[in-house]
């Protein structure tokens, strides 16, 4: 009975170790606002202004943003939408965006979007993220 009880609490200590970890990979969008957070600068640079109505879906926007950016290796391809969700970024530019986490041929990527009445588009950012993460 001892040995059965010792067994039961380990099993649930793996356990909750394991869902633990498996969030932490999961959770790219809170890694990416963490770091972006943390920098002075991470707004700096060029990005592609997509000029698409703020009602733009977000299929329509991730489809835009992956026509408009190519990376070293060339152009992603067959992009899926696996999440979306606002985020507050805060640090020097605090605002919020929308994230979307997306799986592609290159890899998995989030897209940062933010709708500027000032361009009327809107301003987008992909960031490539480790498998695993």
């Amino acid at each position: 009975m001892k040995s059965f009880v010792l067994f039961a609490i380990l099993l649930g200590l793996i356990g909750c170790r394991s869902v633990s970890e498996m969030r932490t990979r999961t959770d790219d969008i809170q890694a990416l606002v963490i770091r972006l957070s943390a920098s002075h600068v991470w707004r700096n640079g060029g990005c592609p202004i997509l000029e698409l109505p703020a009602s733009a879906s977000f299929e329509r926007l991730v489809e835009r943003v992956f026509e408009l950016t190519s990376f070293s290796a060339g152009a992603a391809r067959a992009v899926h939408i696996l999440e979306s969700r606002r985020v507050q970024i805060p640090g020097p530019l605090p605002d919020e965006y929308i994230a979307i986490r997306v799986s592609s041929d290159m890899g998995p990527m989030i897209v940062l979007l933010k709708y500027e009445v000032d361009r009327l588009g809107w301003w987008s950012r992909v960031y490539q993220t480790e498998p695993n993460q």
